[in-house]
């Protein structure tokens, strides 16, 4: 069964299917992770944190997901 969750401090859509998780935009790009990293990134990002847009916060983009991933990966 799959969840297709958003969360406020990332600008993508998270689709969990059991021990995948596909991060996407509209433009069709994804990122795919296990679902024991997302869980480790969720945290570590705080992507369920409200975005103070007053103060100059924007959510995570799928790009920077995407880079961020890779040198976590390249650093293991």
């Amino acid at each position: 069964m799959q969840n297709k969750l958003k969360f406020p401090a990332l600008d993508a859509d998270v689709v969990i299917d059991g021990a995948n998780v596909s991060i996407m935009n509209g433009d069709g790009k994804v990122v795919q992770v296990s679902a024991e990293e997302w869980e480790v990134l969720r945290e570590k990002w705080r992507f369920d944190d409200v975005v103070d847009y007053k103060s100059g916060e924007t959510p995570m983009t799928l790009f920077q997901l995407h880079i961020c991933v890779q040198l976590l990966r390249q650093a293991k």
